[in-house]
């Protein structure tokens, strides 16, 4: 919408939200009228900037790392998870206990492979996305498959913490109809969607809210 006052407010709002931790008393954020503890709830962005290298090297506090962590339950029973900690104790008693020992005086110095948990796979290991059993990276997905990746990751990490209050800021400039449909699919209780996009022909969303001098009195809401 161009550089004028409703792009500082989306931009103040948009900070907002990114900043609501560290600064809570400038950063206020109410839902239903009542400050959100930050303990029970998740906050999301889709961008179509979204860089799967980065993301991958971030770990556990990356849109990946939160979604290898959402099947955290699931993995600790798979029985070939048992056997990789199994194999990784192997390792580290046959191999690097031994082969990289350092002696000063008395004492004995060695390295050790950490211990793989549900918790701390997504943390420990370089994770990939691959696509036709090659890796992918950025370069190779379209604008409409990068941000649909990051909403389908978003919305099984939303399945998978009930308990939680998901809030999803979607920054887009265009919306396809597949990314319209996969917004308006996202029902799960607790799970919010706030699109802030220039792209607003044909979509027939309900609730709407226009931050543009360009559409003042036209009637619109926010829920």
């Amino acid at each position: 919408s161009g550089v004028g006052s409703e792009f500082f407010e989306r931009l103040e709002a948009m900070n907002g939200l990114r900043n609501r931790n560290s600064n809570p008393e400038k950063h206020k954020l109410l839902f239903d009228e009542k400050p959100i503890d930050s303990r029970m709830w998740k906050y999301f962005e889709v961008t179509p900037f979204f860089d799967i290298e980065n993301d991958l090297k971030m770990g556990a506090k990356s849109l990946t790392g939160k979604y290898l962590e959402s099947f955290s339950n699931e993995l600790e029973q798979n029985e070939i998870f048992g056997t990789l900690q199994i194999l990784i104790n192997s390792l580290n008693e046959e191999f690097f206990d031994n082969e990289t020992k350092i002696s000063i005086g008395e004492k004995f110095f060695s390295l050790r492979l950490s211990e793989i948990t549900r918790t701390t796979i997504a943390k420990e290991i370089f994770s990939q996305i691959v696509s036709d059993e090659c890796e992918c990276n950025s370069a190779d997905i379209s604008y409409e498959e990068s941000v649909l990746l990051q909403l389908k990751m978003i919305e099984v990490i939303a399945s998978k913490n009930k308990d939680k209050i998901i809030f999803v800021y979607c920054n887009l400039p265009y919306i396809t109809n597949n990314i319209k449909v996969a917004i308006t699919g996202m029902k799960y209780d607790g799970l919010f969607v706030l699109v802030d996009t220039t792209s607003i022909r044909n979509i027939d969303i309900e609730h709407v809210a226009v931050l543009s001098k360009h559409y003042a009195g036209k009637k619109s809401s926010f829920c």
